[in-house]
């Protein structure tokens, strides 16, 4: 930001709380939670929970750009809420709702700043041939936005592909296993994708999805997931699917037509268990690397 402070805005707030973590860093790496008083947790208002109110209804932060070149400085902070709306912010603290309707989207989805075209960016999870896969919708004023509709989805070469890398997975014994191997059932797709400029290209991050099969909703493990009550009658009815991501490359000139790169090679991958590391199954990109010098950092997610 202006102020040389490195921002970070935390989906997962406690179960049941409609805000997001607020964090911030002087060098990127180590991080502070400053008392913002913005919503009531536990009878206190004493921590780093912020939230964004509209239809009398709290709303989480979920994905933030910074708009530097917008000659309104209340407007510098954009947020995009997917099924919700969009929202801007002076700060990144204190938000307030547009009058935009809202881009809908599946559980997952991801937001950018192409700043050179001065374009917004948004990725949503869609069905496809194959299970989940890319939608995208963009705007270059954050007040009208098109609709492209699919652009990128998994392919029968991912599923040959997936299905040696599963069977890869449940042999090595370094890696974490997931919990159901149902062969009948695997199949992989794109659980999201993240999009960025960098120079004169587009840059693709999708998280694949390997599934490897089906979880019964009576799972004991969900007894202990912190899960909305929405999601908890979802999973008693239906269950979920066992599996793990990995994140690969793909290159674009106009945002619809993909490159895939590496031989679609993991990017960023599973850490193996018993190290320490978090992120042992679940992996889901940055929305945009964090470009330092000759660096980019990628503050992915894992878990």
């Amino acid at each position: 930001s202006e102020n040389k402070i490195f921002k970070f805005w935390n989906l997962y707030a406690p179960a049941g709380l409609p805000a997001t973590g607020y964090y911030e860093s002087k060098d990127g790496l180590h991080w502070s939670k400053p008392v913002v008083g913005q919503i009531e947790y536990r009878g206190s208002m004493e921590h780093n929970y912020i939230s964004v109110k509209t239809g009398g209804k709290h709303h989480r932060i979920t994905m933030v750009v910074y708009d530097g070149a917008d000659i309104d400085p209340a407007r510098r902070f954009k947020s995009f809420l997917p099924n919700v709306g969009f929202a801007v912010s002076p700060d990144g603290l204190k938000w307030k709702m547009l009058d935009v309707p809202a881009v809908p989207s599946s559980d997952n989805f991801s937001f950018s700043f192409d700043e050179k075209a001065h374009l917004f960016i948004s990725t949503v999870k869609i069905g496809g041939p194959h299970g989940r896969s890319v939608g995208l919708a963009t705007s270059t004023d954050f007040t009208n936005w098109t609709n492209h509709g699919l652009v990128f989805h998994a392919d029968d070469l991912d599923q040959e592909l997936g299905l040696k890398n599963i069977k890869a997975r449940f042999a090595d014994p370094t890696l974490h296993r997931p919990s159901y191997d149902i062969p009948h059932t695997y199949n992989v797709d794109i659980y999201l994708m993240a999009i960025f400029r960098y120079e004169s290209l587009y840059i693709g991050m999708p998280a694949m999805y390997h599934q490897t099969g089906k979880v019964p909703g009576n799972w004991p493990g969900f007894r202990d997931m912190p899960l909305t009550d929405h999601m908890r009658k979802l999973y008693n009815r239906d269950g979920d699917w066992a599996g793990f991501h990995d994140v690969q490359l793909t290159c674009s000139r106009d945002l619809k037509n993909w490159q895939r790169l590496g031989n679609r090679k993991p990017f960023i991958r599973s850490s193996p268990v018993g190290g320490g590391a978090y992120d042992t199954a679940n992996i889901k990109p940055p929305p945009a690397p964090l470009v330092r010098g000759d660096e980019a950092w990628f503050y992915y997610t894992g878990g």
